[in-house]
């Protein structure tokens, strides 16, 4: 228990600034949550229209994310962080003033694209803080500040949304504000050059494009593959386990959910630091393989589940692979990337497994049409148990390349 929490002392004094910073910026986070109801209740947009909207403001994400990484590998992660958080604000800020006009919908568009701007430079910016050793604790406490965040924010969303809608959107730009000015004035700069001494080989900064870098490292794109497999289990958790409580508790469903959602939020505040402490000699690759093998008991159970206290107790199991899940892999993406191309390779490859998200509900929509919710939970034990088994022979074969290479090393 002891070091559980003594293993965040002596961390760089930025991770804690920008631990805090991701905590304020999460804990005002009103929008997200609640832009369908926005759209639908404020604007008075059917469901349909609705939908359209909420996947255009997701997929500006992507040319966020992707523009972001470029630009931080280039001019620096703090300027790019600062630039997107102002100007997320101030899209924020202005929406505040128009609460109920779909005229709006260009800022909120132009707030998302900045998110996707923030995420892998931050990504990027924790990695150069940080050596290889201290990764994992590093990734976890800034997973536990955006938790902090959330498990507030959506409640404080609730409060506002009927009668205080504006307030939604300047608590979201205000709190975004007050996390840029916590990096404008506690957070070192940093943009690693060929000058710059690298952690280890695989670190060092090499010339030329991204994707070149990425085909030359082809376990980062196996990493990738096994990891897409992982997410789209994961994203069930939003699409077919409401559709499953439903259909097992008809009007309860909707409070089962919530409940559902309340202990996955209590289990990651709770057990991250312990997770962390137990698992941090193990390699990051062996820890998101474990998160798999946990995806396939929890999700897996849910194939029998018809109890409400079964439910809450695979919920659990399978947030114990979420926390193990999103600290490694963070981790092994850092430590297996260039330095010269880290906000760009952190921008894309969390992009690619995490279309899961995006696919999932479309592939799982089809099979509870064709055969049944309750079967859904069978195809996600396969899909975890495979993208389990490719991270363990992804392990085993870096372990077996690393020594090699020290055996030749040493003949030479």
């Amino acid at each position: 228990m002891k070091s559980a929490f003594t293993q965040y002392r002596g961390l760089p004094r930025d991770l804690y600034i920008l631990a805090t910073a991701r905590a304020i910026a999460s804990a005002g986070a009103f929008i997200m949550p609640m832009l369908t109801l926005i759209l639908t209740q404020k604007m008075g947009l059917t469901a349909a229209q609705a939908g359209i909207l909420v996947s255009a403001a997701s997929f500006s994400y992507v040319p966020g994310s992707l523009l972001g990484g470029k630009l931080a590998d280039t001019f620096g992660r703090k300027k790019i962080i600062l630039i997107a958080e102002v100007v997320s604000a101030v899209s924020w800020i202005i929406c505040g003033f128009f609460p109920e006009s779909t005229q709006i919908i260009p800022f909120i568009i132009v707030a998302y694209l900045c998110m996707g701007a923030i995420d892998p430079t931050s990504s990027a910016l924790i990695t150069d803080l940080t050596p290889p050793e201290q990764r994992k604790t590093a990734f976890s406490l800034s997973y536990l500040g955006h938790n902090m965040g959330i498990a507030v924010g959506p409640l404080i969303a609730g409060f506002l949304f009927l009668n205080h809608a504006q307030w939604m959107f300047w608590g979201d730009g205000l709190t975004t504000l007050v996390a840029a000015v916590l990096i404008l004035f506690f957070v070192s700069e940093s943009r690693p050059d060929e000058n710059t001494q690298a952690h280890n080989d695989k670190e060092a900064s090499v010339e030329g494009s991204v994707w070149p870098v990425l085909l030359a490292r082809p376990y980062l794109i196996w990493f990738t593959l096994a990891n897409f497999l992982l997410t789209f289990c994961y994203a069930q958790l939003f699409f077919s386990l409401p559709l499953q409580l439903e259909h097992l508790f008809g009007d309860f469903g909707a409070r089962n959910f919530g409940w559902v959602m309340t202990v996955n939020a209590v289990t990651v505040l709770l057990l991250t630091p312990f997770v962390i402490a137990l698992t941090k000699q193990i390699h990051a690759i062996f820890n998101v393989a474990m998160a798999g093998a946990l995806f396939v008991i929890g999700f897996g159970a849910i194939y029998w589940a018809t109890n409400m206290w079964v439910f809450l107790g695979t919920t659990v199991i399978w947030t114990l692979g979420e926390i193990l899940s999103s600290t490694n892999a963070n981790a092994y993406i850092a430590s297996h990337s260039p330095q010269s191309h880290r906000a760009r390779i952190n921008s894309i490859l969390p992009l690619i497994f995490g279309m899961g998200f995006g696919l999932a509900p479309v592939i799982m929509g089809h099979v509870i049409e064709a055969r049944s919710v309750n079967d859904v939970w069978l195809l996600v034990m396969m899909m975890s148990g495979t993208g389990a088994l490719l991270m363990t022979w992804l392990g085993i074969s870096e372990i077996r390349r690393e020594r090699e290479v020290a055996a030749t090393q040493m003949n030479h």
